[in-house]
């Protein structure tokens, strides 16, 4: 309860959760969400329950540890190489890996909006030296596309490494180099630096 009470104090006193109010605080309501999913008797139930309640922890995490890059409508969160799904490193053979997971959330439209993301050669997403593109070389779009419905907010997978052909590129690393994730969607458009090393 206390919890509570001063989470909806900061809320109430910026507008957003304030930066005195610490994770533990914050994600207690979820952790008594998640033991109640335990008590639901049907299977299938209690994991869509677990499932539901274990995306709002994991989204709380990246909008407390990234910094929100507003695009349009969607606002992307993405918390750095070295955390969950975000890693980068260069194999025996030379051949350098970028795997990168990023929460995107509709925060400003009143219908859905779509992240396109069809193929190597046809896709919103890619990755720049400055000089050169590079494009994925696995990700989980369904589809080709990541719909997204207003207050929505979902994970996306993508990879960047050997080519897989389809239009796509070998993924080069130069540490003399700076590299950018390109967002370049119909409603907007930016990077996030990626700090390679």
């Amino acid at each position: 309860m206390k919890a509570t009470i001063t989470a909806i104090a900061a809320i109430l006193l910026v507008g957003t959760i304030a930066p005195f109010v610490s994770a533990e605080e914050v994600t207690d309501p979820l952790q008594a969400e998640l033991k109640k999913c335990a008590e639901i008797k049907k299977a299938y139930e209690r994991l869509n329950c677990e499932r539901d309640v274990k995306d709002k922890i994991t989204a709380k995490y990246y909008k407390e540890n990234s910094n929100a890059i507003e695009v349009g409508p969607v606002t992307y969160y993405w918390p750095g190489l070295g955390t969950e799904g975000n890693t980068f490193g260069i194999t025996s053979s030379g051949q350098a890996l970028l795997h990168l997971r990023i929460l995107v959330e509709n925060t400003g439209s009143t219908q859905n909006e779509s992240l396109f993301c069809t193929g190597p050669a046809v896709c919103n997403y890619d990755v720049s030296d400055g000089d050169k593109e590079y494009k994925y070389s696995g990700m989980d779009f369904t589809n080709g596309q990541v719909v997204l419905k207003p207050g929505e907010s979902k994970i996306f997978n993508i990879f960047f490494g050997p080519n897989i052909g389809g239009g796509g590129t070998t993924f080069e690393y130069d540490s003399g180099k700076d590299y950018h994730f390109r967002i370049n969607e119909s409603f907007g458009s930016s990077s996030i630096p990626l700090n390679l090393e």
